[in-house]
């Protein structure tokens, strides 16, 4: 029982000696009959009812009544009572307190019960009205899905189509072109060598644009489900893909320790070797020193692969992740422009993001991030 329990038994006892005092003190004066005094017990018992409920109007009650029968009611400073309107008074006293107790109870009682009703009714009202939502939310991403799983399927017949259909009439062209270079180069005029010569490059070109999109399209739809990864005998196989351009260019290639990681083995082989081909290819005249390290960061795995090339300018850094995206002439450096394109799509499609600091003439550092995921 802690003091708030308490209070009104306190207040009500307090309550009662102060006014017991008062008139008991000024009796003499003031007080030609007891009404006075018991309409005053009698506001405090309803007061007490009122804000505390019926025990403590009932404690208010009995407290009074022992206060009139001891200082007011003859004889004086005696609990003894002979005059049956004292008496009357007495149980008028309980029956007050009793009744005034009860009827607030009951009172408050039907108060907090249509309040609690309209409570109800309004929480009711709120889960209808968030049930609804979240059958609109579900009835969206539904229909979300389903056109997501007919832009899938629409993405699968372009891969199809540019797998098939397209790559056929190119590769004819390609081969003719390249039947012609070597029958008639030099049999013709010089024009004509170089008109030949373009139809070839073109076609081939062509090619290998079609093959680079159907990679990126085959990122999403035709990924395998992540399973635990070794970092390193990702980078390893990568490296070993590029074995003859990195012979080729004499590069030096090193790497920290790496960790193990949720995702698609494959995908993160073609990463890797996105982000080295592109490391050797922009070097410059420097022999190409590259670096691969990974370090967590809260719930995140954040791999770099640094090189010592030619550098990017900061207004580039968002602008090389777009398709077909190349900041320097096809005569000077090979490629379509879309290698980082699908490294930004592999690494969004593990749940993380990809982004470069780099200075012109300052080699370039990627970074990209991997959720350090348990299963």
């Amino acid at each position: 029982m802690n003091f708030r329990s308490l209070f009104p038994y306190f207040a009500a006892l307090l309550s009662i000696l102060i006014v017991t005092l008062f008139f008991f003190s000024f009796r003499n004066f003031i007080l030609s009959d007891l009404s006075p005094v018991t309409l005053s017990f009698i506001i405090i018992v309803l007061l007490c009812a009122s804000f505390w409920g019926t025990r403590p109007a009932i404690f208010a009650a009995i407290i009074s009544i022992l206060s009139l029968a001891y200082f007011f009611l003859k004889p004086i400073y005696s609990f003894q009572v002979s005059d049956p309107k004292d008496w009357f008074i007495i149980v008028m006293f309980f029956i007050t307190a009793i009744v005034a107790g009860n009827l607030y109870t009951r009172a408050k009682g039907r108060e907090e019960a249509e309040f609690a009703k309209k409570e109800i009714e309004n929480l009711y009202k709120d889960l209808q009205k968030e049930n609804d939502e979240r059958k609109q939310i579900e009835m969206d991403l539904r229909a979300r899905t389903d056109e997501l799983t007919r832009s899938n399927e629409e993405l699968e017949q372009f891969a199809y189509v540019a797998s098939h259909d397209l790559q056929e009439p190119l590769r004819l062209v390609a081969s003719f072109s390249q039947l012609l270079a070597l029958h008639y180069k030099g049999k013709l005029d010089e024009e004509a060598d170089k008109y030949i010569e373009y139809i070839v490059e073109a076609a081939l070109r062509m090619q290998q644009l079609i093959l680079d999109l159907l990679d990126y399209s085959r990122i999403t739809t035709r990924g395998k489900e992540f399973a635990p990864v070794n970092s390193e005998n990702v980078l390893n196989e990568a490296i070993l893909n590029l074995k003859v351009v990195i012979g080729e260019n004499n590069a030096i290639i090193s790497h920290e320790p790496l960790p193990t990681i949720m995702g698609d083995y494959s995908q993160l082989v073609q990463l890797f070797q996105n982000l080295l081909s592109n490391a050797i290819k922009f070097c410059g005249d420097d022999q190409p020193n590259i670096n691969i390290s990974a370090e967590i960061e809260g719930d995140n795995w954040v791999f770099q692969v640094k090189d010592n090339g030619i550098g990017i300018e900061p207004q580039y850094h968002k602008r090389i992740f777009e398709v077909f995206e190349r900041l320097h002439e096809r005569s000077e450096y090979s490629g379509t422009g879309i290698g980082l394109a699908i490294s930004k799509n592999i690494v969004e499609r593990h749940g993380g993001r990809i982004w470069v600091e780099s200075e012109l003439n300052k080699g370039s550092t990627f970074y990209f991030t991997i959720p350090n995921r348990r299963k």
